[in-house]
């Protein structure tokens, strides 16, 4: 299945519903490591939506890796009043941080 759904996977977690966003982050998490930190990074960039954030931080907390630890913090910085994103963050960060 996932290279089935790989090739769909920019797509949808660039589509403008925010809800497709979300589950495409789910989706990601069947693919190897390294793309999944890649697709979720470019995600995390730029999303504007925090519930996007939380599920792409969630995927990346076991499949990131420590070069994302920038993107965690503009993401937080991004959402200063989410204490929820600021926990989640501080989770996958100190995950992605002990890889080092």
């Amino acid at each position: 299945m996932p290279e089935a759904t790989a090739r769909h996977l920019p797509a949808l977690l660039h589509d403008a519903d925010p809800d497709v966003r979300l589950l495409a982050c789910e989706l990601v998490r069947t693919q190897p490591p390294i793309g999944a930190g890649q697709l979720l990074g470019d995600l995390l960039a730029n999303e504007r939506e925090a519930n996007v954030c939380a599920a792409a931080i969630e995927v990346l907390a076991e499949a990131g890796g420590p070069e994302l630890l920038p993107l965690l913090a503009q993401c937080a910085a991004r959402f200063p009043d989410d204490p929820f994103l600021a926990f989640a963050v501080r989770i996958a960060g100190e995950r992605l941080g002990a890889q080092r």
